[in-house]
């Protein structure tokens, strides 16, 4: 079953993918809710999916919503080890690509990802892995 997000900042472009645009800028709150919608329609899917996140318009990330972000991703992994085949990351920016680049190396996900300069790329990469 795969249950239809209800967030402005979650899209569903196929059945099985879906699109993460971050505002340029958000509260905790803000984000706390859109991961939570994120968790909800995660969790009750029994198929691959996968996910673009569109980061381009992000400006800062503070030390607590990278730890908001963690948390999350870690309530997921055992649904992502199953169905998650993979997660693009689209950033303007090559300093955010980098930074991006970075936290992963040093702690990896649990399914593939790969980090884009162009989000037609990025959409392009995530839709190959639902293949």
């Amino acid at each position: 079953m795969v249950l239809t997000p209800n967030h402005p900042w979650i899209n569903q472009l196929e059945e099985t993918l879906f699109l993460l645009t971050f505002p340029d800028s958000f509260t905790d709150d803000e984000l706390i809710e859109a991961l939570s919608e994120i968790e909800r329609v995660v969790l009750a899917m029994r198929t691959v999916y996968a996910f673009v996140v569109d980061g381009q318009h992000v400006l800062s990330v503070t030390s607590k919503q990278r730890a908001i972000y963690a948390e999350s991703q870690q309530r997921l992994i055992a649904q992502d080890e199953k169905y998650n085949v993979g997660t693009a990351f689209y950033f303007q920016s090559r300093i955010s690509r980098g930074l991006m680049t970075a936290v992963y190396w040093l702690t990896p996900p649990c399914y593939p990802y790969k980090v884009f300069s162009s989000l037609e790329e990025a959409m392009a990469w995530a839709k190959e892995h639902l293949r």
